[in-house]
């Protein structure tokens, strides 16, 4: 009596373990707060520039 076992084909999905799935959220949410930062930044400078050429406070 011989056993038969499906053979995985190349196009069956492995399962993702949970690990990588909770490393690529967090990854993507501190990404966001990253460029969330950088346009806060930026917005920022961006206000002093035109303070400063109106003759403004420039701080």
């Amino acid at each position: 009596m011989t056993i038969r076992t499906k053979t995985p084909s190349l196009l069956d999905n492995p399962p993702i373990p949970v690990q990588a799935k909770l490393m690529a959220a967090w990854t993507s949410f501190i990404f966001c707060i990253y460029v969330d930062y950088l346009r806060l930044c930026k917005g920022a400078a961006g206000i002093r520039q035109r303070r400063a050429a109106r003759g403004g406070n420039p701080s």
